[in-house]
């Protein structure tokens, strides 16, 4: 599978709404050089159209590639014959093959919503069964299916990657769950280097894909303004910079690893990760175009 570079809170990148254009300019891209993937969130379930949903109402179904999450009630998804099936097929049937490529994720960050009980691990294994068995074999070749974990993995007294407090799974349950691909948000300590605490991360890879990145991807991560300037001891051009330098440096990382997805959180609706400076959101254009040598 092909690397991809994304940025995710995308659809809160700006003040003005969803639209990712005025965040790739920040990044210095050319309109040759648009993201390989543009992720957005959907609180709802699948509609049965997609001029009904087109994704928030914003259009962005079949004009750019896109990564979305819905969700939906997750009683009706334990139904293969329920209106959440239902609509995801008739969703998947009505996909133009020539529109850009999508990627599908149903009630991302599926930890924490174990340990808060709002569903099972048995339910949410149903549901993903009851969704990409139901839609896998009507979707056209350029629709994805993934799932998305929670960063669970990355915290110290999480004994496996998939263990944390009262609830507990093996990675061989995990493994049983179909996809095409899963991810995982993490977002790491308060010091400026282990955002992407990659030891932990690793970790994840082995147990989860048996160490292939290609079958794995970082769903959220993102940069702590606060943290960068209290490092910098509060002056905001060193802060700025080692924003920048970690940038370059998870991008080293991550890419040389062949990972095929990095998603950075860039919403103006959240503080800390927040809103990248117009410099970082530039240097993540350096490393876009690093890991994609061929573009022009």
């Amino acid at each position: 599978m092909a690397r991809e570079f994304m940025l995710v809170g995308a659809s809160h990148a700006v003040e003005a709404g969803n639209d990712p254009d005025p965040l790739e300019d920040m990044m210095g891209l050319t309109d040759d050089q648009r993201l390989d993937l543009f992720r957005y969130y959907d609180s709802g379930g699948p509609a049965s159209a997609w001029n009904r949903t087109q994704v928030g109402g914003k259009g962005h179904v079949g004009k750019r590639p896109l990564w979305w999450s819905c969700k939906g009630d997750i009683n009706d998804w334990q139904n293969p014959n329920g209106t959440n099936v239902k609509n995801a097929v008739a969703l998947a049937k009505s996909y133009d093959p020539t529109w850009p490529r999508i990627w599908w994720t149903v009630y991302h960050e599926v930890q924490p919503k174990l340990v808060t009980k709002t569903f099972t691990f048995e339910q949410f294994k149903r549901m993903q069964e009851n969704f990409y068995n139901a839609v896998k074999p009507v979707a056209p070749k350029n629709m994805k299916i993934c799932f998305i974990h929670g960063g669970f993995g990355w915290r110290p007294n999480s004994v496996e990657t998939t263990q944390h407090g009262t609830y507990s799974a093996t990675p061989e349950e995990w493994r049983t769950i179909p996809t095409d691909v899963q991810a995982i948000d993490n977002y790491g300590g308060p010091q400026v280097e282990d955002i992407i605490e990659m030891d932990r991360f690793q970790r994840f890879v082995n147990e989860m894909a048996g160490g292939d990145l290609n079958k794995v991807g970082i769903a959220e991560s993102g940069m702590r303004q606060s943290s960068l300037l209290k490092k910098a001891g509060g002056d905001e051009a060193k802060a700025n910079q080692l924003g920048i330098d970690w940038v370059h440096r998870q991008g080293e990382q991550l890419g040389n690893g062949g990972l095929w997805a990095w998603c950075v959180w860039n919403s103006t609706k959240t503080v800390d990760p927040g809103p990248m400076t117009p410099d970082q959101a530039h240097a993540f254009g350096d490393v876009w175009r690093d890991w994609s040598p061929k573009r022009p």
